[in-house]
């Protein structure tokens, strides 16, 4: 399969895969070693989140036109220069990678403030959660002047509440932060 997209990857704009066997996406992410030059939008499915998720090496000069990555069930190289011209991330759920093994929050808004035009963020189980509910060894703050939406499913109250401390988003944007068995809250930030 990934040898009949070769011949066409640098015309290639859109670029989905939905899967289902584990070994067969990894198979599948290792043989993408080509260079994609106008690729805008990259989309990898992983079904079954019962197994070790897939690893992946987003690659900047891979993928130099890249603006939407969407991935769900994938072991990703966080490579800050890869994130850089993104106006859309969808990060959903690495289950099976215990929460030793997922960036530190720092290292996840390291990634974010690579991503200076980002406007649509869609987070789960994505990066590890400090002990305490307040960060305030972290001094960072990550700006983005375009933001319209956040989506994240969280573990915790304080899971979001971490993440949203260290976010400075104009007041049109929409979030939507999702806790098993809390309400979901769906707000729009308001000046006070």
């Amino acid at each position: 399969m990934i040898e009949a997209i070769a011949p066409h990857a640098n015309r290639i704009v859109f670029l989905a895969f939905y899967m289902h066997l584990p070994d067969i996406a990894q198979a599948v992410l290792s043989r993408l070693t080509f260079q994609f030059i106008k690729l805008i939008s990259f989309k990898f499915i992983m079904r079954d989140n019962e197994t070790r998720p897939p690893h992946f090496d987003l690659s900047r000069d891979q993928f130099p036109a890249l603006r939407k990555i969407n991935l769900a069930h994938v072991d990703l190289l966080w490579l800050p220069s890869a994130f850089r011209s993104l106006v859309s991330l969808y990060l959903i759920e690495l289950r099976d990678i215990s929460p030793s093994e997922r960036p530190s929050l720092l290292s996840f808004l390291e990634i974010l403030q690579e991503c200076p035009d980002l406007e649509n963020l869609c987070i789960s189980g994505v990066f590890k959660t400090p002990e305490s509910t307040t960060t305030p060894h972290l001094r960072l703050s990550v700006s983005f002047s375009k933001f319209n939406s956040l989506m994240m499913f969280a573990d915790r109250t304080a899971e979001a509440a971490c993440l949203l401390s260290h976010l400075s988003i104009p007041a049109r944007t929409i979030i939507m932060i999702i806790i098993p068995g809390v309400l979901s809250l769906m707000t729009r930030l308001c000046h006070i």
